[in-house]
């Protein structure tokens, strides 16, 4: 800045120093609703930050996955979160923003995944002669990490006793005219079960099994 006397044509002079300090960006406040084990949470947070900066962001899942790393977003893109989850629990969402200069913001919620009882299919009906050995296989859950348990259990008309399975496949041959129920139980980790039997009717002398 300068100025100058008009008496006799002195110029005065002197320097201000104008100090601008960055603002760190700040994060939206992160509410969300549970979602079932097996499905993908998705979330765009938005963010706010006066300056014209270059924003990078790193998100920990909390799940014990590699955190996700962010480039090239900006208040008007926000961050769009996708991830998914094959259990259920409850899990710490962190994420951490940038700003390139020195501008950090870190905000973490807590995300419930709930548990999903197992979705069984013991497969379709069957009808056939006595004799040859008959293969039945089960459908998985909906949790991809859950360990499960499984119950075959077989009803015969005709008094035939059939050993119970513990696999997620299950075979028995049938040794005479008549209908065999077979009933499975799925269980997961939570005790959450699932169970379907087929369908069963009267027998008939000489009638198939289904």
């Amino acid at each position: 800045m300068s100025v100058t006397d008009s008496a006799d044509g002195t110029i005065y002079r002197d320097t201000a120093v104008v100090v601008v300090t960055n603002l760190p960006p700040v994060l939206q406040l992160v509410s969300p609703t549970p979602i079932p084990e097996g499905s993908r949470f998705t979330r765009s947070i938005s963010f706010a930050d006066p300056g014209a900066d270059i924003w990078t962001a790193q998100v920990d899942y909390g799940d014990g996955s590699d955190p996700v790393a962010f480039t090239g977003i900006t208040p008007a893109t926000g961050l769009n979160l996708s991830h998914p989850y094959a259990d259920d629990g409850t899990f710490t969402v962190r994420i951490t923003l940038s700003d390139g200069h020195g501008g950090v913001a870190t905000q973490s919620f807590a995300l419930t995944v709930t548990n999903v009882a197992p979705s069984v299919n013991a497969g379709p009906d069957l009808t056939s002669r006595r004799g040859p050995p008959h293969a039945h296989r089960c459908h998985l859950d909906p949790g991809a990490a859950d360990p499960l348990t499984f119950l075959w259990v077989v009803t015969a008309s005709n008094g035939q006793v059939v050993p119970t399975g513990h696999e997620r496949t299950f075979n028995f041959t049938p040794l005479d005219n008549g209908t065999y129920q077979v009933v499975l139980t799925v269980r997961d980790e939570d005790l959450a079960t699932g169970m379907i039997p087929s369908p069963s009717r009267s027998p008939t002398p000489r009638q198939p099994w289904r």
